[in-house]
């Protein structure tokens, strides 16, 4: 079982699951006599794993909030008494409209 250092590394490997089961289904369908149930099965699994992972990346900050996983799991390593993070996300290269927002998910 792996243990992932960031959302990303996980992503990436889940990509690669994919890859491999979609890899595996063209040589199993090239073989003599492969059963089309088995293979419209798998082709719905693959859709599936695909359109959840799409999803997962879709997100707008996708990248911001994996490099804040990573640094916050960093920080917590540092310090294990670390109850809270304040974070300065900056959308936008200019200006200085800030909202507040507050998670507590206790």
């Amino acid at each position: 079982m792996n243990h992932y250092t960031s959302p990303q590394s996980a992503l990436d490997d889940f990509s690669r699951v994919i890859d491999q089961l979609a890899a595996e289904l063209q040589l199993y369908a090239k073989r003599p006599q492969p059963n089309g149930a088995y293979i419209d099965k798998q082709n719905l699994l693959i859709l599936r794993l695909t359109e959840i992972y799409n999803g997962i990346t879709a997100l707008q900050h996708y990248d911001a909030w994996t490099a804040l996983e990573t640094l916050m799991k960093r920080l917590q390593q540092t310090d294990p008494n670390i109850s809270g993070y304040y974070i300065h996300l900056r959308t936008q290269p200019h200006g200085n409209n800030f909202a507040l927002i507050e998670y507590n998910p206790f």
